[in-house]
């Protein structure tokens, strides 16, 4: 996706591990949750405020208003969902994934994400202004997916055209889910690469 809109990409839970010199698993288990959230809100807060970047921030981010607010003052953020087995598929092929981060239950890995699933869907569909379900779309078909609805929050509809909005838009961010989570996207300019230039938003778009 980044490649493909000529952005950067950038990994919060990355960031906070390269500031903090130690995995988010660690930085839990020596300072707990809580200080790992305000590392995390802080690193969110500084990205968030620079243009050009596909942002993604971790599931548990979009559980702070002041996060979601960060991500949409200047961009949007897209929710790709999955069905509980193929997030938890998704998972297990990630060696990255199971090694460095904490359980949230202590449950195994299918039973942790229905229950986190099921307690965090309705923030999550509030957060995000864009929901893909990616359960059966490989990554290709997921950026083809993203970049269609993109252009046709860009295109010019009679009857939706608000200028302002679409300005502040298409010059902002998208978030993008982490492993099928929740993630944030920047345009650097009034419109997409590779996208027709102007200057009217469709409105919210979810599929």
């Amino acid at each position: 996706m980044a490649g493909r809109l000529r952005m950067r990409f950038v990994d919060i839970d990355d960031l906070v591990e390269e500031s903090h010199g130690a995995s988010i698993r660690e930085i839990v288990e020596s300072a707990g949750w809580e200080h790992f959230r305000a590392m995390e809100k802080a690193t969110i807060q500084k990205i968030a405020q620079q243009n050009g970047f596909i942002i993604a921030p971790g599931g548990g981010a979009v559980l702070d208003p002041e996060n979601v607010k960060s991500l949409k003052n200047r961009g949007l953020i897209v929710w790709l969902k999955a069905e509980p087995e193929v997030l938890a598929e998704r998972m297990s092929s990630d060696p990255q994934t199971i090694g460095s981060r904490p359980t949230l239950t202590g449950k195994g890995t299918l039973a942790e994400i229905r229950e986190v699933m099921s307690s965090r869907e309705s923030i999550y569909k509030k957060a995000a202004t864009i929901e893909l379900d990616t359960s059966t779309l490989d990554i290709e078909a997921v950026v083809e997916k993203v970049l269609s609805i993109l252009q046709k929050r860009l295109d010019t509809a009679e009857g939706h055209c608000d200028p302002a909005k679409a300005g502040r838009e298409a010059r902002g961010d998208v978030a993008l889910p982490v492993k099928g989570e929740i993630a944030s996207l920047r345009p650097e300019d009034h419109a997409l690469p590779g996208f027709p230039r102007n200057d009217c938003d469709l409105g919210e778009e979810r599929g």
